[in-house]
């Protein structure tokens, strides 16, 4: 039998696998851009720290806890990602200014700004000292105003960003003993809405994320509870936290 070479061609044309957008080569979300991450050693900063910089962002994040800093920025490496851990003060001025300053200097002008920080206490309200107070408005509340006020210069010489800021489920509804912590958060929520007025016309976008009960330390700890699986190590499971409806 002679080959046929013409329909051997039209067999090799029909069977080939149309081209779409979705078959070309994974182009990275953040491919380039510059992300700016508070209270990135554990939890909910951390995952974002991770999921950043595989998405091809160059990340710079803090947290108070320096070895766990300098595990996360090693795991990001690791993975072929970049990242740099710098350890400001969140509550303090001279350091949060620092943080960004550093951060700016070393990867180029802010394109995203994760403000997570945060750090809660459970007691009645007569039970709370006035430092006690003073200490979680500071990190909650105060961190984040710190952090904007020195990010939004940056994304202004830039033409624009994005702020994102962690508040909490507890700003909308909350449970006792709370008190201090859904103070800040729902403070951090009228934050976030005036802030997006007043950059709105600017090219930066400022919004507030919201999460339920999220399974890190911070929760487990509060809820007395072990240590999630974290940073690779597998930990046995207690169970789920749940919030009254």
């Amino acid at each position: 039998m002679e080959h046929d070479g013409k329909n051997s061609t039209e067999k090799s044309t029909l069977n080939r696998r149309p081209q779409t957008p979705f078959s070309a080569p994974h182009k990275k979300r953040f491919e380039g851009k510059v992300v700016l991450i508070t209270g990135a050693t554990s939890g909910i900063g951390r995952a974002a720290a991770m999921a950043f910089a595989a998405e091809g962002g160059r990340v710079a994040f803090c947290g108070r806890r320096e070895n766990l800093g300098h595990q996360v920025e090693t795991e990001i490496k690791a993975q072929g990602g970049e990242a740099t851990y710098i350890r400001p003060v969140v509550r303090d001025e001279s350091s949060v200014k620092e943080f960004v300053d550093r951060a700016a200097h070393r990867y180029g002008p802010l394109d995203v700004a994760f403000n997570n920080a945060g750090i809660t206490l459970e007691k009645a309200l007569h039970e709370y000292s006035s430092s006690e107070w003073d200490d979680i408005l500071a990190t909650n509340l105060r961190g984040v105003f710190l952090a904007m006020k020195y990010e939004i210069p940056y994304m202004l010489a830039n033409g624009g960003g994005s702020i994102v800021v962690t508040s909490s489920s507890n700003a909308i509804a909350t449970t006792e003993k709370r008190w201090a912590y859904t103070a800040s958060k729902r403070g951090l929520v009228g934050l976030v809405q005036s802030a997006a007025l007043d950059y709105v016309g600017k090219g930066i976008r400022v919004n507030a994320l919201i999460p339920g009960t999220t399974d890190t330390q911070l929760v487990r700890r509060v809820a007395h509870m072990g240590l999630p699986i974290f940073c690779g190590e597998r930990r046995p499971a207690f169970g789920q936290v749940h919030t009254s409806p």
